[in-house]
């Protein structure tokens, strides 16, 4: 059966320090797993596609707002994001156990899965169906843990004339 798991916390704390001026730091946390590619089944006992994507993200914001004067704003905000999109194999396997001949199993080397592949059914002058085998994944079901990161610091000085505002 297809799983899908979902985590997810957030904490937010405001303060005010004195009437002009706020800050408040916000912490965010999820964690996401979904089974995929299954679309093969099992083959003599191994789920030759099937790997899961395990997600999470982690982000801290700070953010700090002051009044100077009535014509006057300074806004400070800053975050820190690390996403990762990790794929999993579901189960390794010596495709030797699915039945390959030995000349097959020479060019696989060591690899515990199938290749990923495609079969066309059409002819040298028309296209046909295709049908994709093997790892569905990134990584071709390899297994990959890959973070990306993101810093962000974005200052901004606000005056207003009249009824005109200028941000900078």
């Amino acid at each position: 059966p297809w799983t899908y798991g979902y985590d997810f916390e957030m904490a937010r704390v405001d303060h005010q320090w004195n009437a002009p001026n706020r800050t408040y730091v916000r912490w965010t946390r999820n964690f996401r797993r979904e089974e995929r590619y299954n679309w093969a089944g099992e083959q003599n006992g191994f789920p030759i596609t099937q790997g899961s994507t395990d997600r999470s993200n982690l982000n801290v914001a700070f953010g700090h707002t002051a009044i100077l004067r009535n014509d006057w704003f300074v806004d400070l905000k800053a975050s820190y994001l690390k996403f990762n999109d990790d794929q999993i194999p579901n189960t390794a396997f010596d495709p030797a156990d699915l039945g390959y001949s030995s000349s097959v199993l020479a060019l696989l080397g060591d690899y515990g899965h199938i290749p990923r592949f495609s079969i066309e059914s059409g002819s040298g002058t028309g296209a046909g169906a295709v049908a994709t085998l093997g790892g569905q994944q990134n990584g071709f079901n390899s297994g990959r843990v890959q973070p990306f990161y993101n810093l962000q610091f974005a200052p901004t000085i606000t005056k207003t004339f009249g009824g005109h505002t200028l941000k900078v």
